[in-house]
């Protein structure tokens, strides 16, 4: 908010975020500030006062558009909800579908709950549009320096606004744990040889697929597939690939870059292996990059990743087994896992091509959430595609307000962004 709400004010909107704990207040600055106390200190009753506290912030300050950084969480479908209510258009901002250079920005909702049509023919009937962008360095101590900033923040000001250590699934102290551990691992270990491994299988002719595990706790487990935890996928996909691969082709099973163990997945995965008298057709990797794996796949079975996508980009046969917005005929295999071992193609060019340049040009900003020089892009990019930016074609079609489209563009002053 330090970089998004002066850069919207200068055009003349009006920027409230609202605040419910340190992390909050600590990352917003003192004039947007709409700061929201329970009166509960154990929130037990956070959830009926926060959407009183959202109707009357929203229809107390003329609010004509509502933000939300994802769409899952407590917090924000409760504001999408009361936005609806009242008739404000709303839009979404998540992490990009294309990264690392792009963050996304929506109408409505995003993942599973996107606008995104799944017919192939409404992305090849749009315009083609060049989106040209710049790139800039990625490191995830951006990203460990901003998660403990805000915490050490929730923490310091507990005793004035009180916050859920558990809001994002399991406690910050749990995942802090395990993400060292992680972090030794990682320091110790090398897959090189594992990948050596796999080229050589690719040169020889064995068919290689890869299996992509999701951040645990992550919404597109809990929100946008059947499963709730990457366990009962890891079930599916193994005894699905022990029972109808053939029997020289080789699953590599890939651990999301932001898993904690939390799950102990890949203890499951070894029982799992030598359950089904997979060992030595099966391995579980957890440094391996998804371009490194890419190179040997003659298959890609995710939940709804973004490897999905560079998936697609690499021509590789890919299923998705949640609701993932490439799902659909032409791009991914739509017949099943059991049949996808030995029936699967590689996804039309052509739709991919069309597909990748509508997300692009519609639903991605260029930018990043984790330094000055990310957040500078992004804050010009995305206050001119808020103020001025017209609504994009999938959003017309599927909106699910009763007010006419042409009432959600451009968004006008006042708005109100919730985190």
């Amino acid at each position: 908010m330090h970089y998004l709400a002066p850069a919207l004010e200068a055009d003349g909107a009006s920027v409230w975020r609202t605040v419910s704990d340190g992390g909050e207040y600590f990352g917003t600055p003192a004039k947007n500030r709409l700061v929201f106390v329970p009166s509960d200190r154990h929130l037990n009753t956070f959830d009926a006062e926060w959407d009183d506290f959202l109707q009357s912030s929203m229809t107390g300050h003329h609010i004509s558009a509502v933000i939300t950084f994802n769409d899952s969480c407590r917090r924000s479908k409760a504001a999408h909800r009361v936005a609806a209510k009242l008739g404000i258009p709303r839009f979404v901002l998540e992490e990009g579908y294309l990264r690392p250079w792009w963050v996304t920005f929506d109408h409505e909702g995003v993942n599973g709950n996107s606008l995104l049509p799944k017919d192939p023919d409404f992305y090849l009937s749009q315009q083609p549009v060049d989106v040209p962008h710049e790139t800039f360095e990625q490191s995830f101590r951006f990203l460990v320096r901003d998660i403990i900033i805000h915490y050490s923040a929730c923490a310091a000001m507990s005793p004035v606004l009180p916050y859920d250590p558990r809001y994002y699934g399991d406690s910050i102290w749990t995942q802090a744990k395990g993400y060292v551990r992680e972090y030794v691992w990682r320091k110790f270990h090398d897959e090189t040889p594992i990948l050596r491994s796999l080229q050589n299988l690719h040169r020889t002719g064995r068919r290689v697929f890869i299996a992509l595990m999701q951040k645990p706790g992550d919404a597109q487990l809990r929100h946008h597939s059947k499963y709730q935890a990457n366990n009962p996928y890891l079930e599916e996909v193994i005894g699905s690939f022990a029972r109808h691969a053939a029997k020289d082709d080789v699953l590599v099973v890939k651990q999301h870059p932001l898993d904690y163990g939390i799950e102990r997945s890949e203890a499951l995965f070894d029982r799992l292996v030598a359950e089904h008298g997979l060992t030595g057709r099966a391995c579980y990797v957890r440094k391996l990059t998804i371009e490194s794996v890419l190179e040997v796949a003659a298959g890609l079975v995710t939940i709804n990743s973004t490897g999905g996508i560079a998936a697609l980009q690499s021509s590789v046969p890919t299923i998705s087994l949640g609701k993932a917005i490439y799902d659909m005929p032409r791009l991914t295999f739509q017949d099943g896992i059991d049949q996808f071992w030995t029936q699967s193609t590689p996804p039309d060019a052509r739709v991919v091509d069309a597909f990748l340049g509508y997300l692009k040009s519609r639903t991605q900003v260029n930018g990043g959430y984790y330094s000055h020089r990310q957040l500078t892009l992004l804050t010009g990019r995305l206050t001119e595609k808020m103020l001025k930016g017209a609504i994009a074609p999938h959003a017309a079609a599927g909106s699910r307000l009763s007010e006419p489209v042409d009432q959600l563009t451009p968004i006008a002053a006042p708005s109100l962004a919730v985190s």
